[in-house]
């Protein structure tokens, strides 16, 4: 059996930034559209 190797916990270090800065914005409704599904009161 192999065995993998461990989780190197600084290997996403400095990725947050990037992510945020480049991710897909949520569509507009879509607050509005779970607001209504899940009977949230704004």
């Amino acid at each position: 059996m192999t065995k993998l190797p461990a989780y190197d916990p600084t290997l996403f270090k400095g990725a947050a930034w990037y992510y945020a800065r480049y991710r897909p914005k949520y569509p507009p409704g879509l607050f509005d559209l779970l607001t209504e599904k899940v009977k949230l009161k704004s």
